[in-house]
């Protein structure tokens, strides 16, 4: 297999083959000599000259030139094969009138030091000036066409280096220490120059080091001691940083910024939102862009009208401070994750958290308001991996939260993920969870509907209302213990008294313990089902449970989205209690045979045939 590729000033070519197991590769460059450009299809002989006359001759570069000439560095410019990186004139004239800028706001005897510091040589001791120079140029021929994105280059200055960059884009952007490229393969009888459009100061440390170096960032310091980050900025790499000063931190709320400083469980995702995994130099950033933090979360980097930039609602205030490892920008804002502002509710795992609603009612008891969110967040947390069907999760109030699984078909029950990989419904305390395992700073957190009630102690006490009061009565007649520890119940109950015409036959039902047993027992199942773990009626599986006194019931949604159990219809989908949940029905369950006597329907002597009709709404199939 051959593929070629053709660029500005080379033709290359890759040959891959395979031959009894050996895979072989072979890349061939095609290139014109040094000297010669290309032309068309051919290669053209251009005039060269000694690397002086050539920065000379390039009116672009010679104020560059009278600075190597003014740092006594002419014969480097001829004793052997060079690459340059050279500044323009102007790339010189906005470097020095930055210099004039903060000369002018130093004393007199500090200004005269700069000017000695940075042009005059002591004995055995190069200037700054002779530093800067060297660091712009490097050995032997790279031409534009050797470019590769994070490309690293020694420079002459062996303490510092060049980053090559490449951005796509209209123009593509190439920048060598965030400078970027403005024309390029100068050709000189022993080198190749390059122009930039900035002065390249010399890259000696890591961003770790231009961190714990500078005094503006004593709380970026201390912030990255504290949550171990120190030792990956100051090793190899690409990194980008959007480093905030302290007068940047000190905008944050005391409570937040006390928090991060007492290490936090979220100071590492802090952190790490602030760090980018590949070299971003503000050359690059045209309009409004996105990118990846370390915390894999994206950022929106921009470039406005009138040239200002700004990371998320952060703005740029310095730029391209290039380090070893990377480019550290300095802004006026910390960027704090998404996940960053929940750790500041309680400093515990905060699996579920409901939208936005319900709280109105619990918002003026404050203790209230306290039981119902710490019943919200389980110890220790739960990954969505994790979960399974009529889960018990101890939660911060001291009340276990139940989590069920339902799949789309009932078949699928209990299996985390269904047919085609298509996931089950997953409930927390009958409230469904439609996002799971978002992030969150120490904690995990699944998105609820709707807010969780505190569940009472268990089914009987769910039935102290009123409209209960008759099938209550039921219950504690049928002369058993419904209290009964670890029973799991799933209940529906007539809403009301009224529901039950109490006729002369409906009054003896209520003399039959052992038939209220039966119709208590026909209105429980044994095991839990919410009402969002209901499924939509469906022609091929047929969502029947098995009540406790064996019939089965048909659960559905219906086509008009009632909720249906049997031939009775739910208008009430109750609370999680410790061992089941209340819904309430509009009639009551009973089955033809529940009317007949012991006797048969003839009964025995005395025996009493209850008709139909004398049952009012009572529901007969």
């Amino acid at each position: 297999m051959s593929s070629c590729r053709d660029s500005r000033d080379k033709y290359t070519c890759i040959n891959s083959s395979t031959r009894r197991g050996l895979h072989k590769t072979v890349k061939i460059t095609y290139r014109c000599c040094h000297g010669f450009v290309r032309d068309g299809y051919g290669c053209t002989k251009i005039d060269i000259f000694s690397m002086p006359e050539t920065l000379e001759k390039l009116e672009a570069t010679s104020d560059f030139l009278s600075l190597i000439k003014a740092a006594d560095l002419i014969d480097v410019l001829t004793s052997s094969n060079l690459t340059i990186f050279a500044p323009s004139n102007e790339a010189i004239a906005e470097y020095t009138a930055d210099l004039e800028e903060k000369v002018n706001r130093m004393k007199y005897k500090t200004i005269l030091m700069v000017f000695v510091t940075m042009f005059t040589e002591e004995k055995g001791k190069p200037t700054i000036w002779h530093q800067h120079s060297l660091s712009h140029m490097t050995n032997g021929f790279i031409y534009a066409g050797d470019f590769a994105d994070e490309m690293i280059i020694p420079s002459i200055n062996k303490k510092s280096t060049l980053r090559i960059n490449m951005y796509s884009g209209y123009p593509p952007t190439v920048t060598v220490n965030c400078a970027r490229i403005v024309t390029a393969n100068q050709h000189s009888i022993n080198g190749v120059v390059h122009t930039v459009d900035r002065v390249i100061k010399p890259v000696e440390k890591s961003i770790a080091d231009i961190i714990t170096s500078d005094p503006q960032f004593t709380i970026m310091k201390q912030l990255l001691s504290s949550s171990g980050m120190v030792e990956e900025l100051r090793s190899d790499g690409q990194f980008t940083m959007f480093a905030p000063t302290d007068a940047a931190f000190k905008r944050l709320k005391p409570s937040i910024l006390n928090s991060l400083l007492e290490g936090s469980s979220c100071l590492e995702a802090v952190i790490k939102q602030h760090i980018l995994p590949n070299t971003i130099c503000s050359d690059s950033i045209q309009g409004k862009m996105k990118t990846s933090s370390l915390l894999d979360q994206y950022l929106i980097v921009e470039r406005t009208e009138d040239g200002k930039l700004f990371v998320e609602d952060s703005q740029i205030v310095a730029k391209d401070i290039v380090g070893t490892n990377g480019v550290l920008h300095i802004i006026d804002k910390p960027l704090i994750p998404n996940e960053g502002e929940i750790y500041f509710l309680e400093n515990m795992y905060i699996p579920y958290v409901s939208f936005n609603q319900g709280f109105g009612s619990v918002e003026s008891n404050p203790e209230k308001l306290r039981e119902i969110l710490r019943y919200h967040m389980t110890v220790p947390s739960i990954r969505a991996n994790t979960l399974t069907n009529n889960q018990m999760a101890d939660t911060a109030a001291g009340h276990p939260l139940r989590i069920n699984l339902y799949a789309g078909a009932p078949l699928l029950t209990g299996i985390f993920r269904g047919n085609r990989g298509r996931p089950v419904r997953v409930t927390a305390g009958c409230s469904r969870v439609s996002v799971l395992d978002s992030r969150a700073c120490g904690a995990v957190v699944h998105i609820i509907e709707d807010m969780l009630e505190v569940p009472k102690a268990d089914i009987l006490s769910a039935l102290e209302e009123e409209k209960f009061s008759l099938f209550k009565r039921m219950i504690e007649e049928s002369g058993r213990n419904w209290r009964k520890k670890g029973l799991i119940l799933y209940s529906f109950h007539p809403t009301t008294p009224s529901e039950l015409y109490l006729t002369k036959s409906s009054k003896d039902i209520m003399k039959n313990n052992e038939l209220k047993d039966k119709i208590v027992r026909r209105h429980i199942l044994k095991e839990h089902i919410c009402c969002s773990g209901v499924n939509s009626n469906n022609w091929l599986f047929m969502d029947r449970k098995r009540t406790m006194d064996g019939s089965n019931i048909h659960i559905r949604r219906a086509h008009n989205g009632r909720l249906m159990a049997g031939p009775a219809r739910i208008i009430d989908c109750g609370a999680p209690t410790s061992n089941g949940v209340v819904h309430t029905i509009n009639r009551m369950i009973v089955d033809e045979s529940d009317l007949v006597p012991s006797g048969g329907r003839n009964g025995p002597e005395g025996g009493k045939i209850f008709p139909l009709s004398n049952f009012g709404k009572i529901f007969v199939f």
